[in-house]
């Protein structure tokens, strides 16, 4: 980093480039001891609210890797939506 200089968070460059529209996606890892945590949001840009989280665990005395998944069924129902939307699907 340079000096004198300070970084913008991560939130204001979303909100810059995205325009305050649309979906962002944040991965994050960090370490709880000998266990590794990663952890993947789908982001609304415009609420910063996350609509999906992923998040999934591993240790090396239990080498498999554990995976939570959340979404709300109105976010679901809104993404669908939208993604249909896209491809020009009537009704969506």
């Amino acid at each position: 980093m340079t000096k004198g200089k300070s970084r913008e968070s991560p939130t204001s460059t979303r909100q810059k480039l995205l325009e305050g529209q649309g979906y962002a996606l944040y991965l994050s890892s960090d370490r709880n001891g000998d266990a590794f945590e990663v952890k993947l949001e789908l982001l609304n840009v415009d609420e910063e609210k996350p609509v999906i989280s992923l998040s999934g665990s591993s240790s090396p005395e239990d080498p498999g890797l554990t995976i939570d998944f959340k979404v709300s069924e109105e976010d679901l129902k809104e993404l669908v939506r939208k993604f249909l939307k896209l491809f020009g699907v009537e009704g969506a």
